[in-house]
């Protein structure tokens, strides 16, 4: 009673005044939805719009990271889907729902396997009744994913056309430890 006294003056105090069926409707009416907690939990995001280098995604993302017997059934097309090509030949990503990217992304990027991020980004959506949330799905994420790795390869190939030395070191695992992971380190002068 406190809180409402103190923090909803107006609003307690016009509920206060209702018959009981109007108090009933009350929050079905009054409360917009800016008043609501999903609309601080569900800020608007803007789209996330990246530019990658032709190379990147035709040598590394499109045959390196692609294999038909990896897809299951997944055409080369649609698991680039999300790169567009540009007049000049490079490639432009929209994507438009960012914090669907974002959390999938972060997501993959601690280890959770494709099928753990899209039911980990379900969860989100139900408990947080976050409705912007659209079906995600394995080959989703598995899109987001190639769209980060293209962009910090994109970025890491930048930093080191503006250095006059430097080193670079792969190494990868397979499924041979239950875990896919590929380490790059690169030191540059």
């Amino acid at each position: 009673m406190q809180h409402l006294r103190l923090n909803h003056k107006t609003r307690w105090e016009e509920y206060q005044g209702l018959a009981h069926q109007e108090k009933l409707k009350y929050f079905d009416i009054a409360v917009k939805h800016a008043e609501t907690i999903c609309h601080y939990i569900e800020p608007r995001s803007e789209a996330i719009t990246l530019t990658v280098s032709s190379s990147i995604v035709d040598v590394v993302i499109g045959d390196m990271l692609w294999h038909p017997t990896d897809m299951e059934g997944q055409t080369h097309e649609n698991a680039l889907s999300l790169f567009k090509r540009k007049e000049d030949g490079s490639y432009l990503v929209e994507i438009t729902k960012s914090k669907q990217f974002l959390l999938a992304t972060h997501y993959v990027g601690r280890g959770m396997s494709f099928a753990m991020a899209v039911d980990a980004i379900h969860d989100a959506k139900e408990v947080c009744d976050i409705p912007k949330f659209s079906t995600c799905s394995d080959y989703l994420v598995a899109s987001y994913t190639k769209v980060a790795c293209a962009f910090l390869i994109e970025h890491i190939s930048q930093v080191l056309c503006s250095k006059w030395a430097f080193s670079v070191a792969f190494d990868a695992s397979t499924n041979l430890q239950q875990t896919s992971w590929v380490d790059v380190r690169i030191r540059y002068y």
